[in-house]
C-alpha cells in the first residue's frame, strides 16, 4: 500500500526548492564568485536572491554583493586570506604596470582583449619577482596555478593553451585595494624626493 503522503510529497515541490540550489551552493561554498560571466548560475541566484539570503543564513553565510557580482564572506578561512593576499599582490603589480605604461588602469584591466599570460609584468623585474616570490608564487608554473585558482574563483577568465587572461568584475575586490597602495607608494616616492 502506498503511503498518500509520499506520494503527495514527491510530486509536490518543496516551498524550499530554490532553482539551481545545489549548484549554486556549491560553487558559493567552494569559494567562486558568481557574475553575469557565469551565466545560468548567477541567473538562478539573482533571480531568486531573497530565498538564497535566508537559505544562506540559516546556514551562517553572508552572502554579498558588489557590482554585478556575489560571493560569500568568510572571515575565517586562513587558507582563504593567504590566496586572497596573493591575489591582491598580483592585482597590485598589473595596476602599477599599467599604471607606469601612461595606460588608464580600469579601462586597461578589463579590457575585453585581455592579456597575452608570457607577457604579464609578474616576473619582469626583480621587484615584481619578490613580491611574487614573498607570496610563494615565485616561478612560471606556481603562477599558472594561481591563474588556475583565480578562474576557479570566477576573478578571470583563464585559457593556459590560449596564452590567454581576461580580469572579470569581482577582480573589483581587489582593485581598490591595490589603487590604495599605487597612491600610498605615489605619496611615499614623492616626499622623498622632495
Amino acid at each position: 500500500m502506498t503511503d498518500l503522503f509520499s506520494t503527495v510529497a514527491e510530486t509536490t515541490p518543496s516551498v524550499f526548492d530554490i532553482p539551481g540550489k545545489k549548484d549554486v551552493f556549491q560553487a558559493l561554498v567552494g569559494g567562486m564568485h558568481l557574475s553575469l560571466h557565469t551565466g545560468e548560475l548567477y541567473h538562478f541566484l539573482h533571480n531568486n536572491l531573497e530565498a538564497y539570503q535566508t537559505e544562506l543564513a540559516t546556514l551562517g553565510y553572508t552572502l554579498v554583493h558588489e557590482l554585478d557580482y556575489y560571493y560569500l564572506k568568510d572571515d575565517n578561512d586562513e587558507r582563504a586570506n593567504d590566496y586572497s593576499r596573493r591575489c591582491l599582490v598580483f592585482v597590485t603589480i598589473m595596476v602599477e604596470s599599467i599604471s607606469s605604461g601612461g595606460k588608464d588602469i580600469i579601462e586597461s584591466l578589463f579590457d575585453e582583449q585581455g592579456f597575452e599570460c608570457d607577457q604579464l609584468p609578474h616576473f619582469k623585474s626583480e621587484r615584481y619577482r619578490n613580491y611574487m616570490q614573498n607570496m610563494e608564487v615565485g616561478e612560471t608554473r606556481q603562477l599558472h596555478s594561481l591563474l588556475n585558482n583565480m578562474h576557479r574563483s570566477g576573478f578571470v577568465e583563464y585559457r593556459e593553451a590560449d596564452n590567454f587572461l581576461r580580469l572579470l568584475t569581482p577582480t573589483h575586490r581587489f582593485l581598490q585595494l591595490s589603487l590604495d597602495i599605487l597612491e600610498q607608494q605615489t605619496k611615499t616616492a614623492s616626499k622623498g624626493d622632495a
